[in-house]
């Protein structure tokens, strides 16, 4: 009975796959993220961005960490957090770091000094790879033009831009989310995000479909969806 309990959390709910597993599975890409905050004793410590984190990431498969903090975090505090998981990670991934809007909550001040061009060149020079920013509409002020102008500099101090549907508002109508996923490609993102507070630690399917429709169109989503690494096996 022992045994058919402990197949059926790691076949059936996945328990015990490594990010390595995952990855071959899916065929992707495949990471962590870990959290820009020191040990309070409320927070699991497997959680916490730090060196120790990032090197247990690699040796699981991680291919990429990203590194979240709110807008109350210095920018001070993130490049510290960002050059302790480079060090963990080495040269083995990539290091994605930014600020976010707290979820439910109107940003207060004016969206063009959400963020400096001292800020972006201070995360670049941490080691981070690529630079997570708020997608345009995501919060109040934040327009195409805005966020474009943080990517042009982000690209030229030598890293990525990824815009991020976060902050619940993953949890929108699919037409929304396809205005969100346009808006972050005319905004000049090389990566785009879609979090993951719909369902219990998930995005809903059906936005996820139409964030991949948007950015990429049908024929690509159905071929992304269509392949698997490991038919046949």
């Amino acid at each position: 009975i022992e045994g058919e309990f402990q197949d059926y959390f790691l076949e059936s709910l996945g328990f015990g796959r490594t990010l390595s597993d995952v990855s071959r599975l899916a065929g992707i890409q495949v990471g962590i993220v870990l959290l820009c905050m020191e040990d309070n004793g409320k927070i699991p410590p497997s959680l916490l961005a730090n060196e120790e984190n990032a090197r247990r990431a690699v040796e699981h498969g991680a291919n990429f960490i990203s590194l979240i903090c709110s807008s109350e975090v210095s920018t001070k505090d993130l490049a510290k957090y960002i050059k302790a998981v480079r060090s963990g990670l080495g040269g083995h991934g990539l290091v994605k770091a930014g600020k976010m809007p707290a979820g439910g909550f109107v940003f207060q001040g004016k969206a063009e000094e959400y963020m400096t061009e001292e800020e972006i060149r201070e995360i670049a020079e941490s080691g981070a790879d690529v630079l997570i920013l708020p997608g345009p509409g995501t919060a109040q002020g934040f327009t195409v033009e805005t966020v474009k102008r943080w990517i042009d500099f982000a690209h030229g101090c030598g890293i990525l831009a990824e815009t991020a549907v976060a902050a619940s508002l993953e949890g929108a109508d699919p037409e929304t989310i396809k205005r969100f996923a346009a808006d972050g490609r005319t905004a000049g993102a090389d990566l785009q995000q879609i979090g993951d507070s719909v369902y219990g630690g998930i995005s809903s399917p059906e936005n996820v479909l139409a964030f991949s429709q948007a950015i990429k169109g049908v024929r690509h989503t159905l071929r992304r969806i269509a392949l698997s690494p490991v038919r046949g096996e």
